[in-house]
């Protein structure tokens, strides 16, 4: 339920800024990269980087319930073992 609420808080805050905020990122991208076909490449190659970073370190979630997946997040610790003397 908390991740939901942090989600939702996420999802509000990115609606409400993203229109203001995006023109304005634009505009300073193209000063700097000096056309906007650069800012598509620029743009295209963040898209690419985040596809192959997603194909690496996201699980697959076909065919499997939503407790396989949260199991599949945490991590395996083994507790240390003293050696007896």
């Amino acid at each position: 339920m908390f991740v939901c609420l942090i989600v939702a808080g996420l999802v509000f805050h990115l609606n409400v800024t993203g229109p203001i905020a995006f023109p304005m990122i634009d505009a300073a991208s193209k000063r700097l990269i000096g056309s906007a076909a650069g800012v598509f490449w620029f743009y295209a190659a963040i898209c690419l980087i985040a596809f192959f970073w997603g194909r690496k370190y996201l699980p697959e979630t076909k065919g499997r319930t939503l407790e396989e997946i949260a199991q599949s997040w945490t991590r395996r610790t083994q507790p240390a073992v003293r050696a007896s003397s």
